[in-house]
């Protein structure tokens, strides 16, 4: 199956956004937007910050994900990890010890 785009210069030309973006990303960009116009007024990236009550660190880098990824970068990522470390003991040895011998060492 051949998957066809159009470019993204279409969607401008058309009035109709890329693709439709989460509540999340659209609050971001508001944020963003906002942090912009309190800069734009005079006041530095911290001060402007300070108003927003959001971190200046956080605000530069949905600014940064804004510019390389369009809207796509203000989605959220997934924070799973990627590899999760597995035990190495077998659980049945695990049972064995724990169960098996009966004694237990704690408070007895």
């Amino acid at each position: 199956m051949h998957v066809v785009s159009f470019p993204a210069a279409f969607f401008g030309i058309a009035g109709h956004p890329p693709h439709a973006s989460s509540p999340r990303a659209q609050e971001r960009l508001r944020w963003l937007n906002c942090w912009q116009a309190l800069r734009q007024q005079g006041l530095s990236a911290g001060k402007a910050s300070e108003v927003l009550g959001l971190p200046r660190s956080t605000l530069y880098r949905w600014q940064r994900q804004l510019n390389e990824y369009g809207l796509k970068g203000l989605e959220g990522k997934s924070r799973r990890p990627k590899h999760i470390r597995q035990p190495m003991w077998d659980p049945k040895l695990v049972d064995e010890i724990l169960l098996g011998s009966g004694k237990s060492t704690l408070g007895g």
